[in-house]
């Protein structure tokens, strides 16, 4: 029998479109934090996304490509926890900057659903999801794994502890929707 994770409680007592925000959330500030990628940073060169810029906000485009990828995959809670957790370790070899982050959510998006899931799209859907060329999408995922040593393993005390803070996030996210309503 599995476990129901906590955040699967959360997501489903307040919605999976309510709770998505809080991780695009924590990804936005992540971006917000980051310096801009080197021009020569040959690990981040294949997440830049054609068009993208330094400028401006990476929240809205981050928060729609989780809710499109969520939507269409169907996927199981524990997918985002992991996500967090592959991003944070990618983090060491790939700059997250407002160019790269779209292309690293969905290439770690892809390589946490096929971690944790047994069912899942072809490449092609998850490419058209992201508004991607698939082989883009193919190389991203290439380079993903690469930049995290291809270690797809999941410690249950460090999954426990990314689940935990993306609770306390979905909750104040809600706090602040429900703050907001009330204002």
């Amino acid at each position: 029998m599995q476990q129901t994770c906590a955040w699967e409680t959360v997501a489903a007592s307040v919605g999976y479109h309510e709770a998505l925000p809080a991780l695009s959330d924590l990804l936005t500030r992540l971006v917000g934090q980051a310096r801009a990628a080197a021009p020569g940073d040959a690990a981040s060169a294949v997440f830049v996304r054609e068009g993208k810029c330094e400028g401006g906000g990476a929240g809205e485009p981050v928060a729609r490509l989780l809710q499109a990828l969520a939507r269409g995959a169907g996927c199981s809670p524990e997918v985002f926890v992991t996500l967090a957790m592959l991003l944070d370790r990618a983090s060491a070899a790939v700059e997250l900057t407002r160019a790269t982050v779209e292309k690293l959510v969905a290439s770690a998006f892809l390589v946490a659903l096929k971690t944790h899931d047994d069912a899942y799209h072809a490449m092609s859907f998850y490419a058209a999801q992201a508004d991607l060329p698939l082989h883009e999408l193919l190389a991203a995922e290439r380079a993903f794994l690469t930049a995290i040593d291809w270690d797809v393993s999941v410690d249950p005390a460090d999954f426990a502890r990314y689940e935990s803070n993306l609770v306390a996030a979905t909750r104040a996210v809600e706090r602040r929707r429900k703050r907001c309503a009330r204002d």
